[in-house]
């Protein structure tokens, strides 16, 4: 990648949810709210309780900043009570990540104007915490990232945005750990044979947390990657 990009590089944290999406029927002269996924699932109605709880007093004015440039609002959502992930979060949250252009050309709003908007409507944004300026700057950023312990509590990771526009996902090592335990057992509570992984197999902290794991009742099956993680790390 570092010689794919076009310098310089901005880095934002990625933060651990899901996706929500608000744009705007013109017709019905109503928000759309919409996951990547979805018009009317479960994380659809998440995400407008959520959005309902930050913006009370500010849907009118994101109705209107959205109908007079043609955007589409693009937000992180965390949701701990309803949809854990794998990085822990104390509270409910909406993330502005971008105001996408509604046309068949991608285009979005630049970071100034985001960050306008977010002060209007009285939500967090997320932050640019870096700038790499050259293959040197991000070699040393990306070795520095993926040479951190992995038991060592972490953010999801970041995303990387080049001058051109293209954008890529760097996720940590203590993401893509607990992850991979947390994919493991759910392909193990449907199928006992499933294999794990070699790499995941050689971690002592890994086969710790599972020998633990074979000692708790079957309550322990329905619980958040979260919960256990916590509850192992209280109990070693």
């Amino acid at each position: 990648m570092k010689e794919q990009f076009a310098y310089p590089v901005s880095v934002s944290r990625k933060e651990n949810g899901f996706l929500g999406l608000i744009g705007y029927n013109a017709d019905t002269d109503e928000l759309v709210f919409t996951t990547k996924g979805s018009i009317d699932g479960d994380h659809v109605h998440w995400f407008k309780e959520i959005v309902n709880l930050k913006l009370a007093d500010k849907l009118d004015e994101t109705k209107q900043a959205i109908s007079e440039k043609n955007l589409t609002l693009v937000f992180e959502v965390i949701d701990p009570e309803n949809d854990p992930h794998i990085i822990e979060a104390q509270e409910k949250e909406i993330i502005l990540l971008d105001a996408v252009k509604r046309d068949l050309e991608f285009e979005k709003m630049d970071y100034d104007y985001l960050r306008s908007l977010a002060g209007q409507l009285g939500v967090a944004v997320r932050e640019i915490e870096l700038m790499l300026h050259d293959a040197a700057d991000f070699e040393k950023f990306y070795v520095e990232n993926l040479a951190r312990d992995p038991s060592a509590e972490s953010i999801e990771g970041y995303v990387l945005e080049d001058a051109a526009g293209l954008m890529v996902k760097l996720k940590l090592p203590y993401y893509l750990f607990w992850k991979s335990i947390r994919d493991y057992l759910e392909r193990y509570q449907t199928n006992k044979s499933t294999r794990v992984k070699r790499e995941l197999l050689a971690d002592p902290v890994f086969r710790k947390f599972m020998n633990w794991l074979e000692l708790q009742d079957e309550s322990y099956k329905q619980k958040s990657i979260i919960e256990l993680r916590k509850l192992f790390i209280a109990q070693s």
